[in-house]
């Protein structure tokens, strides 16, 4: 077993950012030809495309000596969080087609609040008074999102908390039993993972002889696979590609900083959501919703700042 590289902050820090604006772009892709494929069907040719370059480069820098075995310790674990992500992207991509991308991507934000939560509910961890209230406020900014009530409610919100929920059990999955994990091994269980949702799925409303519905947003989830054209392989590639910068780039960004530096720029995220919401689908969020979004990203700063202190 090879020694770790040593830690290259202003790499790591580039490469993450790189990795989210990939993401980002990838899921308002999704949100944007939710019409022409079915989510099943997105889910299995992405991580398809990706798997090979991925095996390649684990077998090239296995072969190099710049990385450790990557023979998963705990293989039950590493399918438990695989699964768990894949949730997190069956809810949260199921809800695209009815939501504003940018609400999305704020909502999705909210994982440091849930990880926190998680560990006070099932690790009975003890939580400053001033984490307490960044929480609360995170939360309250996506009341200011969502706005319910009769007149400004969007129901299509709430999914997406809930697939931020399981985004972050599958990063409390991570920490507690994944730690030792090669990073390029736990990429890969997340592919297979995708994978396998995505092709039971399929086979599941093939069985069930589930007639196309008319609504495009049903029929995201429920029409069959659409056969690919030229350029409908071009744009699975794509997304593949993104999907692939992102899986590659953010364990690579993990591995050269420590996590306190890089997840503060998770919210790339949140920043290009709202760059990609405006340029492919013309929006422009209101006031409140802008300042729900600022609560939310400080929230989970202040949260993160009291994690890389060792206080929670």
């Amino acid at each position: 077993m090879t020694n770790p590289r040593a830690d290259n902050a202003p790499f790591a820090v580039t490469v993450a950012v790189i990795a989210l604006l990939a993401l980002s772009l990838g899921d308002a892709m999704i949100k944007h030809f939710s019409w022409r494929f079915t989510l099943w069907q997105i889910f299995t040719m992405r991580s398809l495309l990706v798997l090979p370059a991925l095996v390649v480069i684990m077998f090239e820098l296995r072969r190099r000596g710049k990385m450790a075995s990557p023979m998963p310790r705990a293989p039950g674990w590493i399918a438990l969080r695989g699964l768990l992500f894949a949730a997190a992207g069956v809810i949260y991509f199921a809800s695209l087609p009815n939501l504003p991308f940018s609400t999305a991507a704020a909502v999705v934000n909210t994982v440091p609040l849930f990880v926190i939560c998680f560990a006070m509910l099932l690790g009975g961890e003890r939580v400053p008074k001033t984490v307490r209230i960044a929480i609360a406020l995170g939360f309250t900014g996506v009341l200011l999102i969502i706005r319910p009530g009769p007149a400004g409610f969007n129901f299509y919100a709430l999914p997406v908390l809930l697939a931020a929920a399981f985004y972050a059990l599958a990063m409390v999955v991570t920490r507690i039993r994944c730690r030792a994990e090669n990073p390029y091994t736990l990429a890969l269980g997340m592919h297979l993972a995708f994978i396998a949702v995505g092709a039971v799925m399929s086979g599941v409303i093939k069985a069930a002889g589930i007639a196309e519905p008319a609504a495009p947003a049903a029929k995201f989830l429920f029409a069959d696979w659409r056969a690919p054209a030229m350029d409908d392989v071009l744009i699975l590639a794509a997304l593949g590609g993104a999907f692939a910068v992102y899986t590659v780039g953010i364990a690579l960004a993990y591995q050269r900083a420590p996590a306190a530096t890089i997840a503060p720029f998770e919210y790339t995220y949140l920043a290009s959501g709202l760059l990609w919401g405006y340029l492919l689908f013309a929006e422009r969020p209101g006031i409140l919703a802008l300042l729900g979004m600022l609560l939310i990203v400080a929230g989970g700063l202040t949260v993160i700042k009291h994690q890389a202190r060792g206080r929670i």
